[in-house]
């Protein structure tokens, strides 16, 4: 099994004695880590720790799609993984409480969307540590939250690669927008608008649909590659753009691409995206992750040697999530254990975050191993035939990909001819075949074991 299967459970029976607060970071913290190219972050946020005992976790969203969503796509995984941090059968609930009418009124400073997801309040341009690689972007989500709609920054279009600090400049925008204005601010993943538009058609209410998202201030719009191949939700997102465009609404969409690469997006969408500007953000350089990780111990009234801090900062170039993930699992190794960090024991703790880092394998090594292995060719990989001869390899090489290198699924999605959801599909599919098919497991660690002959 990759790096990001590996359960590091250092903490024993005192993870139990942790408050629930505690207990959450650790375990969400945990399961981005795994998956850091994915959209959990953004979906674990969402869950918000009532009560966790020793074998039942008790959760709240505020929206029923929230509840739903996470259900489908992770309940199985935190229950997994929660009971495994426990040591007990882990059952977990999640119940839907809608923010109540009457808390605006005693909050007048933390007002919620009118529907969507709920933001991040920690998503603020205060927490937000600014370098040269995201600057620009920085910059015009400031602008757009002190005078949205202006035609200088509408739409705004941010783009990077995961874990760089797209969601938390759009939040950032929301937060700002309503703590100091009256305005309507509703944030929806692009997954999050296909669902409701799927809801809309199948029980007769795409009027209340339309009536609904054309009616706002501003629109926040993440990962919009989700809905790059959905021909019907990118026409209704077209319309619904083009009148929140028309009537002088501020929209801001987020994407792991710039627009030319979101094919096979229509080109009437493309060229609205380029309406305006487009920003780019880069993975951070060095200073700046050094930054972030001291502004994040600095808010969470971390000692950490500054020795400690710049080997992370070092070793660790891919993104802040990693970043901020690797300092979190120290955080609660210290608070469990009591113990002083010293620099040895922080690299036997992060190796599960730096150790899978150091692989130099590329794509094109995996893809080479794959076609030998099967005795197929590159371009069969990459083209179109969905037979299981072709399909199967395809997947397989998705999937190590993904766990033996350190390229992103964009890259991976690039190199193989496919979408993006098109590789977390095969990707998903060949890790749950893995815990059932013996012979598939043993085909993929032949393969593994070609590709990493010293690693047994």
């Amino acid at each position: 099994m990759g790096a990001r299967d590996q359960l590091n459970l250092d903490f024993g029976d005192k993870f139990n004695l942790l408050c629930d607060k505690e207990k959450w970071e650790i375990i969400s913290q945990h399961l981005i880590a795994q998956d850091p190219d994915s959209s959990r972050d953004l979906w674990l946020s969402q869950l918000k720790p009532v009560a966790l005992g020793i074998d039942r976790f008790i959760f709240t969203v505020s929206a029923r799609f929230a509840k739903e969503w996470i259900e489908k796509h992770y309940l199985s995984l935190l229950e997994e993984t929660a009971s495994k941090f426990t040591g007990h059968q882990v059952k977990i609930e999640i119940h839907v409480v809608p923010p109540q009418k009457g808390e605006r009124k005693r909050t007048q400073k933390k007002r919620k969307p009118p529907f969507g997801l709920s933001l991040n309040e920690n998503y603020t341009f205060e927490n937000f540590v600014v370098g040269q690689s995201n600057r620009l972007a920085y910059a015009a989500a400031k602008d757009v939250s002190e005078r949205p709609g202006r035609k200088t920054y509408n739409p705004l279009f941010i783009h990077g690669g995961v874990g760089l600090g797209k969601t938390h400049l759009i939040q950032a925008v929301g937060n700002a927008l309503l703590e100091s204005s009256e305005v309507e601010v509703v944030y929806v993943p692009a997954e999050y608008f296909t669902f409701e538009y799927v809801e809309a058609i199948k029980n007769g209410k795409m009027s209340e649909f339309r009536e609904k998202y054309r009616n706002i201030d501003v629109w926040l719009v993440d990962d919009i590659q989700f809905i790059a191949d959905k021909e019907r939700t990118t026409e209704e997102f077209f319309h619904t753009f083009n009148t929140l465009y028309e009537t002088g609404k501020q929209i801001i969409i987020c994407s792991d691409r710039p627009p030319e690469e979101l094919t096979p997006l229509h080109p009437r969408i493309l060229s609205r995206l380029k309406h305006g500007p487009i920003m780019g953000i880069s993975p951070p350089d060095l200073e700046l992750r050094l930054a972030i990780l001291q502004k994040k111990a600095e808010q969470e009234n971390f000692n950490i040697s500054p020795e400690i801090l710049l080997y992370i900062a070092r070793e660790i170039k891919t993104n802040i999530r990693d970043l901020e993930g690797a300092l979190a699992k120290l955080m609660a190794w210290t608070s469990i254990n009591n113990t002083q960090l010293t620099l040895p024991l922080a690299e036997e703790l992060l190796v599960d975050y730096i150790g899978r880092k150091q692989t130099n394998l590329t794509i094109d090594d995996v893809l080479k191993a794959v076609c030998r292995h099967f005795n197929i060719s590159q371009r069969l990989i990459r083209g179109k035939r969905k037979d299981k001869k072709v399909a199967q390899p395809r997947q397989i090489c998705m999937y190590l990909c993904r766990e033996l290198t350190s390229a992103p699924i964009t890259e991976i999605a690039r190199a193989l001819g496919r979408t993006h959801p098109a590789v977390i599909s095969g990707y998903n599919k060949i890790k749950e075949e893995l815990q059932r098919d013996k012979e598939l497991a043993k085909l993929v660690q032949e393969i593994t074991s070609k590709l990493l002959p010293s690693r047994e």
